[in-house]
């Protein structure tokens, strides 16, 4: 007489199933499989949210060093005589020998292509306070970071086991 045993085959995850299984083998069905995909497609997108979320922060942040620069530059100018010699920046490391004539005043942009000519003092007091903004906002986007950081890496585990579970029950 020959005695044939037949073994489970065992999953991916290395766990063989049978009588001494110590939980339930629910078959995955497609409502399952529906809310694994419904989960997953939540976590790639805010994935791509929370990527989007950096680089807007890494504007807000860009834009912070811009005004402080240029606030640092206006303060420098208050001590600037009127017509002493000086370079002046173009952009793209590109400076001009320049003649300042008037250092009382500086024109600023208040936004829609408006732009206003105001005291020194007063342009700077308008930059610091942007500055201030920009700063809020920059600490805004960034506790959005953190909490959508903080949901991503408890979704990943969820859609894993959701993974493990399907492809324990295809076996």
């Amino acid at each position: 007489m020959i005695i044939v045993i037949i073994m489970p085959k065992p999953t991916k995850s290395g766990h063989v199933h049978g009588p001494g299984c110590k939980h339930d083998h629910v078959e995955q069905g497609p409502d399952a499989r529906r809310d694994f995909q419904k989960k997953y497609l939540q976590f790639q997108m805010a994935r791509q949210y929370a990527a989007a979320m950096a680089d807007e922060k890494a504007n807000v942040d860009a834009k912070v060093a811009e005004l402080a620069m240029t606030i640092s530059s206006l303060e420098g100018l208050q001590k600037t005589k009127s017509g002493e010699d000086m370079m002046s920046t173009l952009g793209s490391d590109v400076y001009v020998s320049s003649n300042i004539n008037d250092v009382s005043t500086a024109v600023v942009g208040v936004g829609a292509g408006v732009y206003v000519r105001k005291p020194l003092a007063e342009a700077i007091a308008t930059l610091k306070a942007r500055r201030i903004e920009f700063v809020e906002i920059a600490t805004q986007l960034n506790l959005q970071i953190v909490t959508l950081n903080e949901q991503l890496a408890k979704m990943e585990p969820e859609i894993q086991a959701m993974a493990l579970q399907m492809e324990d029950s295809k076996t």
